[in-house]
């Protein structure tokens, strides 16, 4: 290793190189093997003796266990996005409600992947004085920023950007589109430039893999001898499928093996020569052996996720695969080190992948957040703290859990099957299940689960090719719930009605038929543009302006009624309408939401505070008046910003019309005051 030579380098070059503060680097593999590596091969003797060593060759990852800390029971999520939702934002992904893979969604208006809000490792990154940089795979979230509610790189603490949005893609560069598509953003000044079909990363790197590493490269030596130090988060799409021969895949060192087994290996491979070119950089940036920043640099290396079944991988001796809650399918490779840590050690205690942002947050000199599940593993990998970081690790997968707690491991792998008990340290295989013998343990862990439960968010997004209309976006639920007050309502604040928030749909353009854009005050919340048509002339019901409502997901009016909410306000909702084209007179219905978001902005991640409906229509082609009466608000809600959303009920061909929309707030004349629901929030209820 190279001695960094700060006091014979021009003075440009001592201070970045001489900083206190270390780089930081961090290497997600993806859906590899627990056994893959030849660096597990002494500790999987311990655990399960006899035990073959890997016929997977990785030299560079080996070299690095040698000077840093292999940890033997590293935790992450059992799958791909809310396992990297869980690296960048230091707590359960659960906690901002990240509960399934995401479908890639580009729209402004999409709900999918992380929350603008959320506050990532880039972010915290940043704000020790650190230039942040992402290559690879992206995976959590690709929602355009034109509503201000972007979670591309570059909204979310990401300085410099090289890789895919997406979560995989075909290997070969140059004719992969849309998310998937290589692309280099740099975030101010802004520039978003495709690289898919430019040489050279479709003729002489056209392998994503060694494109990867390229760009990890580039951005090392990019950022060397810059006055800050720098945070990179590389983050390799292999070997995830599809499996298929890497450049690698001739190598004498596979010679032994066939099929999917030796181009999985190859792939692997693959990335373990770019992990080595990493490696190399940090060691010699400039290229001319005058500079090392290997001593100053915190490097972690972890698998996102359990070994994928049916690509080739090897978790022996752990159960099952990912997607699975058993150890197979969450129990992942882990290494720290530099920047100080003990070389060649080893660490048996249970971490999770949440440790890692406190972990680098304070290498860098900060203090991790009190409201993050993570902890910081740097005082118990050096001896500063003894102890252990958790007392419990969670794990849940839609219906799948499982918690571990000391040696003990609760799992249930369906919604449908049994809670499981396992004594790790004697069955590390999940083979007895001693729940029936060990009740105790097992109210213990049920006890650890639920409470953990019921801290957490619903899911905020749909899963992997589900609707959007799959998540719950209610806030509360009601039990017993008494019928909606009709008393005497007196009102004491008009927020929208007649002129004041165009109420009355007249505002805006000329022609018989107007936009969302074109229409002051209502924007389009649905999965649609502002270019829908919104308003028309036509069969009105006092000769001016009404709103259309459309039996259709891209079109939903909202409207920002600027109002903060208090506890116990009850609002009242009056609207005209008709059917108009297609419109199934019995049974097709008109629904007006009242809603809030996390971050106060009409697109932020949504809470339902009530959704109420129309009757049916009573007299076709003719204008009927609703009157709807909300329950009061929730103490949840307090010093919340107030939302409407006014839509068709369900989705079709239909069109209604509507007019004369009034939202006020008031109390019910004595004696009308309906006994309280009892309302509990989403988490007590789950």
């Amino acid at each position: 290793m190279m001695v960094k030579q700060c006091f014979f380098l021009p003075l440009l070059l001592v201070l970045p190189l001489c900083a206190q503060k270390p780089n930081v680097v961090v290497i997600i593999s993806d859906d590899a093997g627990y056994s893959d590596w030849g660096f597990m091969d002494d500790y999987l003797q311990t655990l399960n003796p006899g035990q073959p060593k890997s016929t997977v060759p990785t030299p560079n990852l080996d070299a690095l266990r040698k000077r840093g800390t292999l940890l033997t029971n590293a935790y992450t999520a059992a799958v791909c996005s809310p396992s990297r939702a869980a690296i960048v934002t230091g707590s359960y992904q659960q906690r901002i409600g990240y509960e399934y893979n995401i479908n890639n969604l580009t729209g402004a208006n999409d709900v999918d992947g992380l929350s603008s809000d959320a506050v990532t490792i880039f972010d915290r990154m940043k704000s020790e004085g650190y230039t942040t940089g992402v290559v690879g795979k992206w995976h959590l979230g690709a929602r355009a920023n034109d509503s201000g509610d972007g979670n591309r790189p570059e909204h979310q603490g990401v300085d410099e950007f090289f890789g895919i949005w997406k979560g995989s893609r075909n290997y070969t560069i140059g004719a992969v589109g849309g998310s998937g598509t290589l692309r280099e953003t740099f975030a101010s000044p802004f520039t978003d430039t495709v690289l898919e079909t430019t040489p050279p990363w479709n003729t002489t790197n056209k392998y994503v893999t060694n494109a990867f590493g390229i760009g990890a490269v580039n951005f090392i030596e990019r950022h060397y001898a810059d006055p800050d130090p720098f945070f990179l988060y590389v983050s390799f799409t292999a070997p995830h499928s599809p499996i298929g021969p890497s450049p690698d895949i001739n190598d004498p060192r596979l010679s032994s093996l066939t099929g999917k087994r030796k181009d999985y290996a190859s792939m692997v491979l693959t990335m373990d020569r770019e992990i080595g070119n990493i490696l190399n950089t940090l060691d010699d940036p400039a290229k001319d052996g005058s500079v090392s920043l290997t001593d100053n640099t915190l490097v972690i290396f972890i698998n996102d996720n359990g070994g994928a079944n049916n690509i080739g991988a090897d978790n022996t001796p752990l159960r099952n695969f990912k997607g699975s809650i058993f150890e197979g399918g969450t129990r992942v490779p882990m290494i720290i080190a530099g920047a100080g840590l003990p070389a060649n050690s080893t660490y048996h205690s249970p971490i999770h992948s949440i440790d890692i942002l406190p972990t680098c947050l304070e290498a860098a000199g900060g203090s991790p957040p009190a409201e993050i599940d993570g902890i910081s593993l740097l005082p118990y990998l050096d001896s500063t703290i003894p102890g252990i970081p958790h007392e419990v690790i969670t794990i849940r997968n839609d219906t799948k859990v499982s918690v571990r707690k000391g040696d003990w491991k609760l799992a249930k792998n369906a919604s449908n099957s049994p809670f499981l008990l396992f004594n790790l340290s004697e069955d590390p295989k999940e083979s007895t299940d001693l729940a029936e013998i060990n009740p105790e343990i097992v109210a213990d862990l049920l006890n650890a689960f639920t409470t953990f439960e019921t801290t957490i968010d619903k899911p905020r997004h749909a899963g992997l090719t589900k609707a959007p209309s799959s998540i719950n976006l209610n806030n509360a639920f009601v039990l017993a719930p008494q019928t909606t007050p009709t008393g005497t309502f007196i009102s004491d604040l008009t927020l929208v009605g007649g002129d004041l928030r165009n109420g009355n749909f007249n505002a805006g353009g000329d022609g018989s038929v107007q936009t969302y854009a074109e229409t002051p005050s209502w924007e389009n919340i649905g999965t649609g543009t502002l270019s829908e048509n919104f308003t028309n002339t036509s069969l009105s019901a006092n000769g001016s302006r009404n709103a259309i409502i459309a039996e259709s997901n891209a079109r939903a009016a909202g409207l920002d009624t600027g109002h903060t909410l208090s506890t116990g306000e009850i609002f009242r909702v009056t609207f005209q309408w008709r059917d108009a084209s297609n419109w199934n007179d019995s049974s097709d219905l008109v629904a007006v939401t009242l809603f809030t978001t996390s971050n106060d902005r009409i697109n932020g991640p949504r809470n339902n505070i009530q959704r109420l409906v129309s009757r049916t229509s009573v007299n076709n082609s003719a204008y009927q008046t609703e009157n709807f009466l909300f329950n009061p608000i929730i103490a949840s809600e307090e010093g919340r910003r107030l939302f409407v959303e006014v839509n068709a009920a369900q989705t079709g061909n239909g069109f209604a019309r509507l007019d004369d929309f009034k939202l006020q707030r008031g109390i019910l004349g004595q004696g009308d005051q309906p006994s309280p629901s009892a309302f509990l929030n989403w988490s007590q209820d789950s």
